[in-house]
């Protein structure tokens, strides 16, 4: 678990994301979008931080409730949340929006016929 938080960590190097544990709901909601953009400037980012948060997350999941889980489930869960942001604003494979949408409406209008 250490390992695979010490990975998904060095995606920040050099950028503050302190602000998110803060009590304002207005600092968090700021610097997710901040976060998500610092790690696409890096090469494959998005790719890469995906891949590693979930593998961070099976492996806190594992060791929860032990010590070393719970002296970084705040940062886990910042981890977790910039992923969820992703998951939910970005494209999923390169595939747009529309695109999705498109291939949803034909296999629905199959069922239709």
């Amino acid at each position: 678990m250490q390992t695979a938080y010490e990975h998904v960590k060095a995606f920040f190097h050099a950028f503050d994301y302190g602000a998110f544990f803060g009590d304002s709901p207005g600092e968090r909601v700021t610097v997710i979008p901040a976060a998500m953009e610092h790690v696409l400037q890096q090469r494959e980012g998005k790719k890469r931080y995906m891949e590693a948060v979930t593998r961070l997350s099976k492996a806190f999941a594992l060791v929860m409730p032990e010590a070393p889980a719970l002296a970084i489930r705040d940062e886990v869960a910042f981890f977790q949340t910039v992923r969820s942001s992703f998951a939910k604003h970005t494209s999923v494979d390169g595939k747009t929006r529309e695109e999705m949408d498109g291939a949803i409406k034909q296999l629905t209008s199959f069922y239709d016929l």
